[in-house]
C-alpha cells in the first residue's frame, strides 16, 4: 500500500498482487470530512483501478478534467507496486 495525504490525513490505496497480476486496488481509510473536500477521489478510484487491471500496467487514459487526481491515484499505485516487488 501506499499513502496518499488528504486533508492532512493520510488515505491508503492498497494494491493486491499475484506473482505476476495486479488483482485489485482500493481506497482505504477515506473518511467522511475528505469523501467532501476531494468528492473525485471515491469515484476515480474506481475507473482508475478498473483500467490498471485490465491492462496490468499503470498507462492510464484520464481526462482533463480529472487528470491530477487520476495521476496521483497511479503514482501511489506505483509506490505500491514497487514495494510489492521487494
Amino acid at each position: 500500500s501506499a499513502d496518499i495525504i488528504l486533508n492532512q490525513k493520510p488515505v491508503s490505496v492498497e494494491v493486491t498482487v499475484s506473482k505476476d497480476e495486479i488483482l485489485d486496488i482500493q481506497l482505504v481509510n477515506l473518511n467522511q470530512v475528505q469523501e467532501v473536500f476531494y468528492p473525485l477521489f471515491e469515484s476515480n478510484i474506481e475507473d482508475v483501478s478498473a483500467q490498471i487491471l485490465q491492462n496490468q500496467n499503470t498507462e492510464i487514459a484520464s481526462s482533463v478534467s480529472t487528470s491530477v487526481t487520476d495521476s496521483i491515484i497511479v503514482k501511489a499505485v506505483e509506490q505500491a507496486l514497487k514495494q510489492a516487488k521487494k
